[in-house]
């Protein structure tokens, strides 16, 4: 932490609310040059601050005039006790960034939903339970983490955050996922590890920008056709699901570099999976394939092969060919 010395004096307002603050934590909140997740201080430009670290602080709430901090991008208030936000919140109409992990919040306010320039919302691990029905009006979002809460459903205007472009919904409740997300055309990275899903809808390949798809630790047992349609996906997982075929579609996804079926139910694989000269790392351990195809050979930048706890009887000879070149083989 670098603290700085200003000349321009902050507006008493927003003194106020800092005292405030201070009076709760029982600390003095320094000015610092810049402000991360982890930082504790705040940074000012022309006298009005515009970025707020109050991370691991023993804070139980927001005072009412945090609204006060009209000026304010940044707050920062993960690893805390909050347990609900102020109406107020409402208030700080030039937030970009909203990153409070790791409190007892349970719900999001509605109020949330007027920061029309917000574009991180990174609230995991804070027993959320519901979003607001207005969810959708967010339409700056671009980074969302809801991983680590107790979500079951989405309000319909969740499927309007048009502008996202990373979704983290890891280890919630989830059952099912809608229809609607084809119209989240701007996704890169979608994260639904470690929840209840038994399907994946078709319209999951309108995700055309896709980079990273994450589903290790569900309940499905199927692909939907469909996941040959995201062209542009380079990391794909379903580590631990109930999987007992994989589409031949799945040969168009060109791009990929890493696919891991580890700890599913396959005892076959698509004579199309051996088209996809980019992968790297393939994960096929803990199934119930019995053979693999001469055409493994084709897979030349592969550096990570797990095939290990499968009733495979017999070995294509390109194995060895793939061990001396440098790919670790886990057999």
């Amino acid at each position: 932490m670098i603290l700085v010395e200003t000349s321009i004096s902050l507006v008493k307002k927003e003194k106020q609310v800092l005292l405030d603050l201070e009076k709760q934590i029982g600390l003095s909140i320094p000015e610092i040059n810049q402000v991360t997740w982890n930082s504790f201080g705040y940074q000012k430009e022309d006298g009005r601050i515009v970025s707020l670290g109050l991370g691991s602080t023993g804070l139980h709430s927001l005072p009412k005039n945090i609204g006060d901090f009209s000026e304010l991008r940044e707050l920062y208030i993960g690893c805390n006790y909050l347990r609900f936000l102020p109406s107020t919140i409402s208030d700080l109409v030039n937030l970009e960034v909203f990153w409070a992990p790791n409190n007892r919040l349970g719900l999001l306010v509605d109020d949330i939903s007027n920061l029309s320039k917000l574009k991180v919302l990174w609230v995991n691990g804070s027993w959320i339970s519901r979003l607001p029905e207005d969810i959708g009006n967010l339409e700056s979002l671009e980074i969302l983490n809801l991983s680590g809460n107790v979500m079951r459903t989405f309000p319909d205007s969740f499927w309007d955050l048009s502008n996202l472009q990373e979704l983290f919904l890891k280890s919630n409740r989830l059952t099912s996922i809608s229809h609607k997300i084809k119209h989240l055309q701007q996704l890169k990275i979608l994260n639904l590890q470690e929840n209840q899903l038994s399907a994946i809808p078709e319209e999951i390949g309108a995700l055309a920008n896709l980079d990273s798809l994450s589903l290790d630790c569900n309940n499905l047992t199927s692909l939907p056709n469909s996941i040959g349609d995201l062209r542009s996906l380079r990391y794909l997982y379903f580590y631990n699901n109930q999987i007992t075929d994989i589409p031949a579609s799945i040969g168009k996804l060109t791009s990929l570099i890493h696919l891991d079926f580890d700890e599913n139910h396959l005892s076959f694989l698509p004579e199309s999976i051996w088209e996809l000269t980019n992968l790297e790392e393939l994960g096929l351990s803990q199934n119930k394939i019995t053979s693999l195809s001469e055409n493994i050979a084709n897979l030349r930048k592969l550096r990570r092969l797990s095939i290990s706890n499968n009733p495979l009887t017999d070995y294509p000879d390109y194995i060895e060919v793939l061990r001396k070149s440098g790919c670790k083989i886990y057999q």
